[in-house]
């Protein structure tokens, strides 16, 4: 099977993406580090933690639970399929590390996609963007500009102590920057990075039912997720509040690990493995596709974005939009659904290897 049955179906139909710079939406997607909604766990407890930050508002037009490659750590993984579409497992050998073996070889982004299209890219990064061959990466996936917090005179004594506060600050600055073009915006969080503390009071009272050390460590990890939650929402509010048109893609990248202590915490059944995480999409305008998703791949969202944009005309983000809406958001739910679809799901995954030029 190769990509042309894919290819054949998505030119069934035609696109007319807008060409307005008016028209043309700012973008922004921000990996929230580490976070999780807690109202997920198996607790009677975790009734008690709802926040703000994961429900719906006016604004919200798609948000769920996040299906992601990646469990503990090596947030490079998320940074990289989120911004791609390409989920490193479709490849054999170390993709673990697609920062170093393939973005090299990664020849579409939804980065170089927009950037043709005559959107300034920026990444707004919250450590040194040398870290991980950061830089290097996104420069070849197509930004144009990448700013860290050292550039901005902020030099914290850890991860743990980068408020999210400041990373709205540079996505705010970025937006101002070159007002004449449209704006899509990486960024990313680090406040809920590890390690968690394991000597934090107990002020969710979970010490009743689960180890004193992963309590702790809730416990430290719910502290910072409070203020995540009004940075955030603050955050989503301003820029819903611009009179440019605004799309905000809010996920996590990862379950934090609580240093090992996270496998045994207890989630409620539509958490079925430790690969979940959450997203939100907020817009200050009307779309077409009201399709609620309350489970999504994570390699699904440029397309998302880009349909809800009315940009989506590459051929690969079309393809990944037309399977996501066949299987419903998540590629698990069309495997071995009839042979018509199995034909189309591996012509899909034919394509989605084309885009690495090996």
């Amino acid at each position: 099977m190769d990509e042309r049955l894919i290819l054949r179906k998505i030119h069934e139909t035609t696109v007319n993406p807008v060409t307005d710079r008016d028209a043309m939406p700012d973008i922004i997607v921000i990996l929230n580090e580490s976070v999780f909604d807690p109202s997920k766990l198996d607790y009677d407890f975790a009734e008690d933690l709802n926040f703000a930050f994961f429900q719906n508002s006016k604004h919200t037009k798609y948000s769920g639970i996040l299906n992601v490659n990646t469990y503990g750590g090596s947030s490079w993984i998320s940074e990289y399929e989120i911004n791609t579409g390409i989920p490193h497992k479709s490849f054999a050998g170390p993709s673990y590390m697609p920062f170093i073996t393939l973005v090299p070889h990664t020849e579409n982004s939804i980065m170089s996609h927009l950037r043709s299209s005559g959107y300034r890219v920026e990444v707004v990064y919250p450590v040194d963007k040398n870290f991980s061959l950061a830089l290097d990466a996104y420069t070849t996936l197509g930004a144009h500009n990448i700013s860290d917090i050292y550039e901005f005179g902020f030099k914290p004594e850890s991860w743990g102590h980068i408020p999210d506060t400041m990373i709205g600050d540079m996505i705010i600055d970025a937006l101002d920057r070159n007002p004449e073009k449209p704006k899509y915006i990486f960024a990313a969080t680090m406040l809920n990075h590890g390690p968690h503390s394991g000597f934090f009071p107990d002020n969710i009272g979970c010490s009743r039912v689960m180890n004193d050390t992963l309590c702790s460590k809730l416990n430290d990890y719910i502290s910072r997720l409070t203020r995540t939650s009004e940075a955030q929402i603050d955050l989503i509010e301003k820029l819903m509040k611009r009179k440019r048109k605004t799309i905000v893609v809010n996920f996590g990248d990862h379950l934090p690990s609580f240093e090992g202590y996270s496998t045994q915490l207890r989630f409620t059944r539509d958490i079925k493995d430790y690969y979940k995480t959450f997203y939100n999409v907020n817009a200050n305008f009307d779309i077409k596709d009201k399709t609620k998703y309350s489970s999504l791949d994570i390699a699904f969202i440029p397309g998302l974005a880009l349909d809800m944009a009315n940009l989506n005309n590459n051929d690969f983000y079309r393809a990944n939009s037309l399977i996501r809406k066949n299987c419903n958001g998540q590629i698990s739910s069309c495997q071995g659904k009839s042979k018509n679809t199995d034909k189309l799901l591996e012509s899909y995954k034919s394509l989605t290897v084309k885009q690495l030029g090996f």
